[in-house]
């Protein structure tokens, strides 16, 4: 067993007395891990996937009318 290996137990061991000592219970730590855990998303992937594809659809509508304006802007130059 390394130094590091004996600190992580030492430490484990610590946490989990001083977690214990305080009095809670399984139920309150299986509370803990449920709040620190990310809010269920699953809903939210269809609007966000439906405003990325709007936003590009309307980037890429401003690049032809940019495009469009530049090339007729060009034509219009008199080289003679």
């Amino acid at each position: 067993m390394t130094a590091i290996d004996t600190i992580h137990r030492t430490t484990v061991v610590a946490h989990a007395t001083v977690t214990l000592a305080a009095g809670d219970t399984r139920r309150a730590l299986v509370d803990r891990v449920r709040r620190l855990r990310p809010a269920d998303e699953r809903g939210d992937v269809e609007a966000r996937t439906v405003t990325i594809a709007v936003m590009v659809a309307l980037a890429l509508a401003v690049g032809v009318i940019i495009t469009a304006k530049v090339t007729n802007k060009a034509n219009g130059i008199s080289l003679e």
